[in-house]
């Protein structure tokens, strides 16, 4: 798959791990009431407030694209890999932790017409084997991470975003915070 500069404009998600968590057997979503009755009305889903992706999310589109829903996917999809722990407090998923691409994992095999090509330096189930990005893989992840930090601002708020940027600097060694 190539991500394109047009691709991160969209807001969508990012792929890089042929969406391994949304494929993940133990993995859940959560919507708010609002966007229950958003997808009712503009999808005609009748979907749950929580739910059990048991392998595979219902909403994953068929030609492995991302959700189905584009950017209308739910905020909790949106700011993944950040989710709240069970006291609330929003954390860095262990599941995104250990299992996410990051650019350490890739090494540069070649640029060639614009493209940056990388290949997987140890092999991982969860993350492709190479990539073919229209970006240096360093502001692909940045952008990545940026549509997470805008998801947070929009549903919380700035000065919610603000405390927690504080709070994970103390844990997280990420550019994002």
């Amino acid at each position: 798959m190539t991500f394109s500069k047009a691709w991160l404009g969209k807001k969508i998600m990012c792929g890089l791990c042929n969406f391994g968590c949304c494929n993940h057997k133990s993995f859940h979503v959560e919507i708010t009431k609002e966007e229950q009755e958003k997808y009712r009305k503009k999808f005609g889903l009748d979907l749950e407030l929580e739910w059990s992706q048991d392998g595979c999310c219902d909403l994953l589109s068929e030609d492995g694209s991302g959700c189905s829903l584009g950017e209308d996917r739910p905020v909790f999809c949106k700011m993944y890999p950040l989710e709240p722990n069970k006291t609330g407090r929003l954390v860095l998923g262990n599941w995104s932790y250990l299992h996410c691409p990051k650019p350490k994992d890739y090494e540069l095999d070649r640029v060639e017409d614009g493209k940056y090509y990388y290949k997987l330096i140890k092999p991982h189930k969860n993350k492709r084997d190479e990539l073919v990005l229209e970006d240096d893989i360093e502001n692909v992840v940045k952008e990545i991470w940026l549509q997470s930090k805008e998801a947070l601002i929009d549903t919380y708020g700035e000065e919610f975003y603000e405390r927690i940027k504080i709070e994970m600097k103390q844990t997280i060694k990420h550019e994002f915070f």
